[in-house]
């Protein structure tokens, strides 16, 4: 029996260690260390298993339509990282990044002194990737979000921020 609570607790632990918030990058196009040891770097990886239902339950206490709550579903990974200072290299190896994986360019915004920028990877069907980047005066937000997506999902999404 105290193996089997020892392994439960154990399991637990290893799960949580996805919800930490660390200093080092989390997304793949930070491969300048040099870069990466002069900016500040917050980097949290979003356990979605986790997320899903407190997500659901604010859409839906929200009053937002299922088509929105059935896209959160489709939803497999999500990465957040915010970078303070080096702003030019870091946004020149996101350019490069993107070009390297294929990525398209769905929507570029200005809006206030931040630029908003959607990307994504995938077929004419099927988009498993969606790269957001949010850049102003003193920090960049990128958020890597992977998944099944169809266009469909992407346009309706950008349709209901751009409404609230």
């Amino acid at each position: 029996m105290k193996t089997k609570i020892s392994l439960l607790l154990l399991s637990v632990v290893l799960l949580m260690q996805s919800c930490i918030v660390s200093q080092r990058p989390n997304i793949d196009f930070m491969d300048d260390p040099a870069v990466a040891r002069n900016a500040n770097i917050v980097s949290v990886n979003v356990p979605m298993f986790m997320a899903k239902p407190f997500i659901k339950k604010a859409l839906r206490e929200d009053g937002e339509s299922e088509a929105l709550i059935r896209l959160v579903k489709k939803i497999k990974r999500v990465r957040v990282m915010t970078v303070s200072g080096q702003q030019p290299a870091v946004m020149r190896m996101y350019g490069r990044y993107l070009d390297r994986n294929r990525f398209d360019d769905w929507l570029t915004v200005n809006h206030d002194g931040q630029k908003v920028r959607i990307c994504s990877r995938g077929n004419e069907r099927m988009i498993n990737k969606l790269m957001l980047s949010v850049q102003s005066d003193s920090e960049l937000v990128f958020i890597d979000i992977s998944g099944k997506f169809t266009t469909d999902d992407i346009s309706y999404a950008i349709s209901k921020a751009q409404d609230n």
